[in-house]
Parts: structure tokens; sequence; C-alpha cells
């Protein structure tokens, strides 16, 4: 049987050890909460990075369709520019213009 001394020391060591771990422990968790920190800061970040790529892509097609139907009105205004002149070219008269009442 060893003396309350040599008893004591493993009892000693394996508190230290405890001690450390928990201490490893602590800094992990805290670690971990860190790091959950900074996903969710970067989720956040990549939700508003999507909804303004969604917005900015509706803002992108309305802009498509107001240019398409600005094109489609110079078109049109432009083959009846065209329609007027060749009408008058061809001494075709305007029927509101010449009306007998």
């Amino acid at each position: 049987v060893g003396s309350a001394e040599e008893n004591a020391e493993p009892d000693y060591v394996i508190g230290v050890i405890n001690e450390s771990l928990g201490d490893l422990l602590t800094k992990a968790q805290e670690e971990a909460d860190a790091l959950a920190e900074v996903a969710a800061k970067k989720r956040e970040e990549a939700d508003a990075a999507e909804t303004e790529a969604e917005e900015k892509a509706e803002q992108m097609d309305r802009l498509r369709e107001q240019a398409q139907a600005v094109a489609d009105d110079v078109q049109w205004q432009s083959m009846y520019e065209r329609l007027r002149i060749w009408s008058k070219e061809q001494g075709h008269c305007n029927p509101r213009r010449n009306w007998k009442s």
C-alpha cells in the first residue's frame, strides 16, 4: 500500500487532465459558436444578394419590354410615314380631307 502522498498524485493528475479537457471543450464550443455566427451572416448576405439579383432581373425584364414597345412604336411610325409618302407619290388623296358633305 502506498503512502497518502502517492495515492493523492493520480487524483491530482486526473483533476488537471479533467480541467484541461474542460478548457479545451469550452474553447472548442466558443469557436464553434463563432463559426456558426459567421455562417449565419454569410447566409444572410447570400440571401440578400439573391434577392437583389432577382430584383435586377425583373427590372431588366421591364426595361426590355419597354424598349421593345418603343422599338415597335418607332417601326410603326416609320412604316406609316413611308406609306404616307408613297401614297402621296401615287397621287392618292386622304378621303377625310376631301370629304364632300
